[in-house]
């Protein structure tokens, strides 16, 4: 009891530094809550089969072109200022982390037309391309969520 009746006393002569203390310690608790919680979001995705940006987009903008998915899920591309599409892809698969898109328009002088794919990054980020069989991927420009 004798203890107690110390730690009030200080307490009470001391309520900057004892309000300090409770502060720091409900700033630990916070901190080690939003700790654990930006842990479990990243597996949880993971779990949900779905890309770190939570959703995947249906336009991809870069500084060359726009990938644009159309009500029939066929993918566009088409000039940054738009207009007409120059091409068209079909989706042929799909991760957490890319959408590849198959080429599906002739190209002339590009003999591997029917093989060419495309490397949309689902977040955005670096896409790459690919011609021939077995895939050689190369990087292709920058990619931008709209």
């Amino acid at each position: 009891m004798e203890t107690l009746n110390a730690i009030s006393s200080w307490i009470k002569s001391n309520p900057i530094i004892a309000l300090v203390g409770t502060l720091a310690a409900a700033l630990a608790a916070v901190s080690s809550l939003i700790g654990s919680i930006s842990n479990v979001v990243p597996a949880t995705l993971k779990v949900l089969d779905l890309p770190d940006c939570i959703s995947y987009a249906d336009v991809y903008h870069s500084a060359h072109s726009y990938f644009k998915m159309d009500a029939q899920g066929v993918w566009r591309e088409y000039p940054p200022e738009g207009g007409t599409a120059r091409y068209e892809f079909k989706e042929v698969h799909r991760t957490r982390d890319y959408i590849d898109l198959l080429n599906l328009t002739e190209r002339p002088g590009m003999p591997e037309w029917r093989t060419m794919l495309v490397r949309l990054p689902a977040c955005g980020g670096k896409s790459e391309m690919s011609l021939g069989i077995p895939e050689r991927w190369t990087n292709l420009f920058q990619v931008w969520r709209e």
